[in-house]
Protein backbone atom coordinates (compact mmCIF):
# COMPACT_ATOMS: atom_id res chain seq x y z
CA UNK A 1 0.00 0.00 0.00
CA UNK A 2 1.39 3.34 -1.04
CA UNK A 3 1.19 6.60 0.65
CA UNK A 4 1.53 9.98 -0.25
CA UNK A 5 4.73 11.60 0.47
CA UNK A 6 5.36 13.55 3.75
CA UNK A 7 6.39 16.24 1.81
CA UNK A 8 2.80 16.29 -0.36
CA UNK A 9 0.81 16.49 2.91
CA UNK A 10 1.79 20.01 3.83
CA UNK A 11 0.46 23.09 1.85
CA UNK A 12 3.00 25.62 0.90
CA UNK A 13 1.17 28.28 2.78
CA UNK A 14 0.46 26.86 6.11
CA UNK A 15 3.03 23.85 6.43
CA UNK A 16 -0.40 22.28 7.85
CA UNK A 17 -1.50 18.66 7.03
CA UNK A 18 -4.26 18.78 4.12
CA UNK A 19 -6.82 17.71 4.81
CA UNK A 20 -7.80 15.51 2.20
CA UNK A 21 -4.84 13.84 1.63
CA UNK A 22 -5.21 12.48 5.15
CA UNK A 23 -8.50 11.38 4.27
CA UNK A 24 -7.02 9.82 1.31
CA UNK A 25 -4.76 7.97 3.55
CA UNK A 26 -7.11 6.86 5.58
CA UNK A 27 -9.69 5.66 3.51
CA UNK A 28 -6.74 4.01 1.44
CA UNK A 29 -5.65 2.37 4.55
CA UNK A 30 -9.40 0.85 5.28
CA UNK A 31 -10.41 -0.35 1.95
CA UNK A 32 -6.57 -2.02 2.26
CA UNK A 33 -7.72 -3.60 5.45
CA UNK A 34 -11.33 -4.42 3.70
CA UNK A 35 -9.57 -6.48 1.06
CA UNK A 36 -6.88 -8.24 2.68
CA UNK A 37 -9.62 -9.07 5.27
CA UNK A 38 -11.62 -10.32 2.49
CA UNK A 39 -9.50 -12.21 0.75
CA UNK A 40 -8.20 -14.30 4.07
CA UNK A 41 -12.23 -15.30 4.64
CA UNK A 42 -12.70 -16.03 0.73
CA UNK A 43 -9.32 -18.78 1.53
CA UNK A 44 -11.06 -20.21 4.46
CA UNK A 45 -14.75 -20.77 2.20
CA UNK A 46 -12.05 -22.41 -0.26
CA UNK A 47 -11.68 -25.18 2.05
CA UNK A 48 -15.13 -25.49 2.92
CA UNK A 49 -16.37 -25.90 -0.44
CA UNK A 50 -13.49 -28.45 -1.29
CA UNK A 51 -14.74 -30.38 1.50
CA UNK A 52 -17.56 -30.84 -0.98
CA UNK A 53 -15.80 -32.85 -3.18
CA UNK A 54 -15.53 -35.66 -0.90
CA UNK A 55 -19.68 -35.61 -0.68
CA UNK A 56 -21.41 -39.16 -2.62
CA UNK A 57 -21.64 -38.26 -5.73
CA UNK A 58 -25.40 -39.95 -6.86
CA UNK A 59 -27.91 -40.16 -3.57
CA UNK A 60 -31.32 -41.54 -3.73
CA UNK A 61 -34.26 -39.32 -2.84
CA UNK A 62 -35.87 -40.66 0.23
CA UNK A 63 -39.81 -39.77 -0.72
CA UNK A 64 -39.77 -40.51 -4.24
CA UNK A 65 -36.66 -43.14 -4.88
CA UNK A 66 -35.33 -41.20 -7.48
CA UNK A 67 -31.42 -41.19 -7.66
CA UNK A 68 -30.07 -37.71 -8.40
CA UNK A 69 -26.31 -36.27 -8.82
CA UNK A 70 -25.22 -34.71 -5.83
CA UNK A 71 -22.88 -32.20 -7.13
CA UNK A 72 -22.14 -29.23 -4.90
CA UNK A 73 -23.18 -26.25 -6.40
CA UNK A 74 -19.87 -24.29 -4.15
CA UNK A 75 -17.47 -25.96 -6.06
CA UNK A 76 -18.48 -24.59 -9.61
CA UNK A 77 -18.88 -20.69 -7.79
CA UNK A 78 -15.32 -21.15 -6.30
CA UNK A 79 -13.98 -21.90 -9.82
CA UNK A 80 -15.69 -19.08 -11.22
CA UNK A 81 -14.30 -16.91 -8.53
CA UNK A 82 -10.93 -18.24 -8.24
CA UNK A 83 -10.79 -17.44 -12.67
CA UNK A 84 -12.20 -13.94 -11.97
CA UNK A 85 -9.47 -13.38 -8.98
CA UNK A 86 -6.91 -14.71 -11.55
CA UNK A 87 -7.39 -12.54 -13.79
CA UNK A 88 -7.38 -9.44 -11.78
CA UNK A 89 -3.82 -10.25 -10.87
CA UNK A 90 -4.78 -11.14 -7.19
CA UNK A 91 -3.06 -14.70 -5.91
CA UNK A 92 -5.16 -17.44 -5.19
CA UNK A 93 -4.80 -20.38 -2.44
CA UNK A 94 -3.34 -23.51 -3.83
CA UNK A 95 -5.81 -25.26 -3.10
CA UNK A 96 -8.19 -23.52 -5.53
CA UNK A 97 -5.57 -23.48 -7.57
CA UNK A 98 -5.64 -27.25 -8.03
CA UNK A 99 -9.49 -27.04 -8.05
CA UNK A 100 -9.31 -24.79 -10.80
CA UNK A 101 -7.12 -27.14 -12.70
CA UNK A 102 -9.81 -30.05 -12.94
CA UNK A 103 -12.60 -27.25 -14.00
CA UNK A 104 -13.58 -29.55 -16.92
CA UNK A 105 -13.12 -33.13 -15.30
CA UNK A 106 -15.90 -32.46 -12.61
CA UNK A 107 -17.88 -30.53 -15.49
CA UNK A 108 -17.76 -34.03 -17.60
CA UNK A 109 -18.40 -36.20 -14.78
CA UNK A 110 -21.45 -34.15 -13.62
CA UNK A 111 -22.57 -34.30 -17.29
CA UNK A 112 -22.14 -37.87 -17.53
CA UNK A 113 -23.54 -38.76 -14.29
CA UNK A 114 -26.96 -36.38 -15.11
CA UNK A 115 -26.85 -38.21 -18.62
CA UNK A 116 -26.35 -41.97 -17.02
CA UNK A 117 -29.31 -40.81 -14.68
CA UNK A 118 -31.61 -39.64 -16.57
CA UNK A 119 -30.92 -42.93 -19.23
CA UNK A 120 -31.54 -44.70 -16.13
CA UNK A 121 -35.02 -43.19 -15.57
CA UNK A 122 -35.71 -43.58 -19.05
CA UNK A 123 -35.28 -47.43 -18.89
CA UNK A 124 -37.54 -47.84 -15.74
CA UNK A 125 -39.67 -46.11 -16.71
CA UNK A 126 -39.83 -48.47 -20.06
CA UNK A 127 -40.76 -51.37 -18.33
CA UNK A 128 -44.36 -52.77 -18.08
CA UNK A 129 -46.29 -52.49 -15.03
CA UNK A 130 -47.02 -56.20 -14.51
CA UNK A 131 -43.09 -57.16 -13.67
CA UNK A 132 -42.38 -53.77 -12.51
CA UNK A 133 -42.51 -54.59 -9.05
CA UNK A 134 -40.13 -58.27 -8.81
CA UNK A 135 -37.97 -55.98 -11.14
CA UNK A 136 -38.25 -53.21 -8.72
CA UNK A 137 -36.93 -55.22 -5.91
CA UNK A 138 -33.83 -56.78 -8.00
CA UNK A 139 -33.14 -52.88 -8.83
CA UNK A 140 -33.45 -52.33 -5.10
CA UNK A 141 -30.69 -54.65 -3.72
CA UNK A 142 -28.50 -53.88 -6.82
CA UNK A 143 -27.95 -50.64 -5.77
CA UNK A 144 -27.40 -51.46 -2.46
CA UNK A 145 -24.36 -53.14 -3.12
Amino acid sequence: MEHFPREYLRSKDTKKPVKQVTQHNKTTYTLFYFEYEWRMRWAQEVEKAKAGLLATLIIRHPTNTRHYVNFDAEIMTLIREAKCLSRLGIEIPESAKIVLLQEEKFKMYNNELQFVLGEYDRIVNKIRPNPRPSLCHILRTSSTK
